[in-house]
């Protein structure tokens, strides 16, 4: 996607649902909702390499949140 400012950012778009191979799970977006819904950090995080993801609540991420 491109920015007026002429910025740029990526983003992976994924199905819903219970399948493997890239779906984020219904728990994983329950968990998701409410973490934003409390105002609190959560990152989706996708590693493209080994197909894993998660959801980080470390404060890995804190340029990103």
């Amino acid at each position: 996607m491109g920015f007026v400012c002429d910025g740029h950012i990526k983003a992976l778009v994924e199905p819903l649902g219970v399948k493997t191979g890239g779906a984020l799970p219904l728990d994983a977006l329950t968990q998701l909702v409410a973490q934003r819904e409390a105002f609190l950090p959560v990152a989706y995080v996708a590693d493209l390499n080994s197909a894993e993801r998660w959801l980080d609540y470390s404060q890995a991420f804190p340029e990103r949140l």
